[in-house]
């Protein structure tokens, strides 16, 4: 006997099938152009030329950083080399930096808001006061940093290297914007009497991350589950919640 409801089922598999095969390819694609925007926004960046004004106030007057900032709609900095040089509230809200080392630099009540920094080099530099709320690092790697009294919320890491950082009374809180740390690698790391607010922690391959009076109640954390096991974190007088609450058992476990 011929039933109706054959049809019906041939045609609900094959819609099924068609449907996998579209969303399959939906998200082909939206991977290739997700590719693409990367390895454009890099060329872009690899081959765009800097502001030479701000190159040379930044190499030969920084004390006239802010006046040559009002000159110029493009805010962009590459390729420079500064050394041994005291930088006291300059103002680098919303620029680019580009390929630019730093080495033996204090900088005081600077404003880093929104700033870009990208494959950057911080070198022994101390930076004291002043903001870098929602500042986006990206492959940078700062050697012998410490930072003190600092806002930081909003601020973006990822792929990027700390060794020996020093992170003293910094606020995480002061934004909308989720702070937001990816794929960094910390090396004898002391974070301070600070408050990382809503942070997220993922894929952070540390060793020798000291962390005591600071408030980490609201921190969201993925480890890779080559390391999610391990005891990478020394936790002490600091509020944990459940992102680090098993550093903090196997801390008082020990003592």
């Amino acid at each position: 006997m011929y039933s109706m409801t054959e049809p019906f089922k041939v045609k609900t598999i094959e819609e099924r099938e068609r449907t996998k095969t579209i969303w399959a390819v939906s998200v082909l694609i939206l991977l290739i152009l997700a590719f693409a925007f990367i390895y454009v926004r890099d060329f872009m960046r690899t081959h765009r030329k800097p502001n030479e004004l701000l190159n040379q106030t930044l190499l030969q007057n920084p004390d006239r950083w802010n006046e040559a900032k009002g000159q110029t709609d493009d805010w962009y900095v590459k390729g420079v080399t500064i050394r041994d040089r005291v930088f006291h509230g300059l103002n680098f809200e919303d620029t680019e930096f580009y390929g630019v080392n730093l080495e033996n630099v204090v900088m005081k009540d600077c404003i880093f808001s929104r700033a870009s920094l990208h494959r950057t080099h911080f070198k022994n530099v101390r930076i004291e006061g002043g903001n870098l709320s929602e500042m986006s690092v990206s492959h940078v790697n700062w050697e012998a940093v410490v930072i003190t009294g600092v806002e930081m919320g909003g601020i973006s890491v990822e792929y990027s290297e700390w060794n020996r950082v020093i992170l003293k009374r910094v606020n995480l809180t002061n934004s909308q914007y989720e702070p937001a740390f990816y794929d960094v690698v910390m090396r004898d790391v002391l974070i301070d009497d600070s408050n990382l607010g809503p942070a997220s922690w993922t894929y952070i391959d540390a060793r020798g991350v000291s962390i005591k009076g600071t408030n980490l109640s609201r921190v969201s954390r993925r480890d890779s589950p080559s390391e999610k096991n391990e005891h990478r974190y020394i936790i002490s007088s600091s509020e944990c919640g459940p992102a680090f609450r098993e550093d903090c058992e196997k801390k008082h476990a020990n003592e």
